[in-house]
């Protein structure tokens, strides 16, 4: 059965299909902007509206942010995001990225750690962010000097086989600290 999720922002509707094949079909759209208010089948105007999804634009801007360079501003939307939503890995590594990109990698490195904890303290899922923070910890610790972490951090990328992207940047790295296998 598909169903219709309706979303308005600023008077304007942007209307997305949903595929319902199950009792419990879970769904995530990315929509662009803060939303004003969401209605499952607009023709039905059944109300339905998280409190992750209010917020989900947050992350989005954050990070659009970031890539365009302006990390000043992507660490305050990130920061935001993070206050209502603090075990959100997506947020934290993002974050991370941002004040990396400030030139900060002590506070860089705090950040991708709080990752890690994160990740490994409850039974939160693999997320894509783990290999990705484990390259970008390789390259903090490179910066301050430690190779040894640099290398051990690189090694723990390549083991992740669903990114390869992070495991070539990551062998790359090795072979250029003279590091085989």
């Amino acid at each position: 059965m598909d169903a219709e999720i309706g979303s308005f922002i600023g008077g304007s509707e942007v209307t997305r299909t949903l595929a319902i094949s199950k009792r419990v079909t879970p769904f995530e759209f990315n929509i662009a902007g803060a939303v004003d208010s969401v209605v499952f089948d607009p023709g039905y105007k059944i109300f339905r509206f998280t409190h992750a999804f209010k917020h989900a634009y947050l992350l989005n801007k954050g990070t659009q942010e970031r890539v365009k360079g302006r990390n000043d501003s992507a660490v305050v939307s990130l920061t935001e995001y993070l206050r209502y939503f603090p075990r959100r890995l997506q947020g934290r590594y993002q974050l991370a990225r941002a004040v990396q990109n400030e030139g900060r990698p002590v506070a860089a490195l705090a950040l991708f750690d709080s990752v890690l904890a994160v990740y490994g303290s409850d039974s939160t899922a693999y997320d894509w962010t783990i290999p990705w923070t484990y390259y970008n910890l390789g390259k903090l610790h490179l910066a301050v000097g430690d190779t040894t972490a640099a290398m051990s951090d690189f090694k723990r990328t390549r083991n992740y086989q669903d990114q390869p992207a992070a495991g070539r940047q990551a062998e790359a790295m090795l072979d250029s600290l003279g590091v085989r296998n």
